[in-house]
C-alpha cells in the first residue's frame, strides 16, 4: 500500500484570544476517464478516482511553541525561558514532557527557540481556551513573543477507520465508474488495478497536524471542539475497471 504524509492544518490565533474556525471540503478528484488499450483500439477500461475521509479521537498531542524575543536583544536558555515552563506546569502539563531547544549550547546563544509538551488523551478545552491561555500568560512575559503553535495529533490504532475509510473510497470509485459506463453504453467490469493511499504508520498510527499563528489564516482550520482533538483520515484510490 502506497503511503502519502499527513496533511498540515493551519489555524488562527487572533492576538492570542480567539481561534479561526473555518473547514475546508474534501477533495472531488480527478475525473473518471475511460483507459484505451495499448494497440490504440477501443477503450479497454474506465480508470477514477475515489476518496473518502474519517475521523479517529486522538491518543496524544504534542504541541511546538515557537517563541523568539520582541526586540531579538535576550538570549534564550533554560534560564529565561523557565517562566514559559512554569506557565505549562500552571496549565496541567506534565513537567516531564516538556522539551526544550538542545541549540542553547550555540555560541551567543539565540533569540528563537522551539519549546514542546505532550499530552496524553487531548481534550478540546487543552487544545483550545489552554493553548490560549499559555500565549497570553507569553503575551505578558518580558521580552518574549510566542510566533506559532504547531499541534501534531495521533491516534494509536487506526486500523478499524482506515478500513472503513477506504471501504467508502472505493464505492465512491466505483459510483463513478458506473456512470462512465452509462455514458459510454457499457457496464463495468472486474478490477484490472488498483491502488490505495493512506496515511497510516508502520505500527498502525495515524497523525494528522494544524498550526496556531497570530495573524495567518487557512481556510483547512477546524471548525467544531471536536476538530481540534480528531485525526483525520484520507483515503485516496485509483481503479482501472474492465468494461463488458
Amino acid at each position: 500500500m502506497n503511503k502519502t504524509f499527513p496533511a498540515t492544518l493551519v489555524l488562527v490565533l487572533a492576538p492570542l484570544s480567539a481561534l479561526a474556525q473555518v473547514a475546508a471540503p474534501p477533495p472531488s478528484g480527478p475525473m473518471a476517464t475511460p483507459v484505451r488499450s495499448s494497440t490504440g483500439g477501443s477503450p479497454s477500461g474506465i480508470s477514477v478516482n475515489g476518496s473518502a475521509q474519517g475521523r479517529i479521537p486522538a491518543t496524544s498531542a504534542r504541541v511546538t511553541l515557537a517563541l523568539s524575543t520582541a526586540d531579538r536583544s535576550m538570549t534564550l536558555n533554560a534560564q529565561t525561558l523557565k517562566p514559559v515552563v512554569d506557565a505549562l506546569v500552571g496549565q496541567g502539563i506534565d513537567p516531564s514532557s516538556i522539551t526544550l531547544p538542545v541549540n542553547f549550547a550555540a555560541p551567543g546563544g539565540s533569540s528563537f527557540a522551539n519549546v514542546s509538551f505532550v499530552a496524553a488523551h487531548p481534550t478540546s478545552a487543552m487544545m483550545q481556551q489552554g493553548i490560549v491561555a499559555i500565549g497570553t500568560a507569553i503575551s505578558q512575559m518580558h521580552n518574549l513573543v510566542l510566533n506559532s503553535a504547531n499541534v501534531a495529533l495521533t491516534a494509536a490504532d487506526c486500523a478499524s477507520t482506515i478500513a472503513d475509510t477506504r471501504s467508502r473510497a472505493v464505492r465512491n470509485a466505483r459510483s463513478k465508474a458506473e456512470l462512465v459506463a452509462k455514458d459510454l453504453g457499457v457496464k463495468v467490469g472486474p478490477v484490472q488495478f488498483i491502488s490505495a493511499f493512506d496515511q497510516t504508520a508502520p505500527d498502525g498510527s495515524c497523525s494528522y497536524d494544524y498550526m496556531v499563528g497570530a495573524g495567518y489564516q487557512n481556510p483547512m482550520t477546524p471548525q467544531t471542539p471536536e476538530d481540534y482533538v480528531n485525526v483525520r483520515v484520507q483515503i485516496n484510490v485509483s481503479i482501472t475497471y474492465a468494461i463488458k
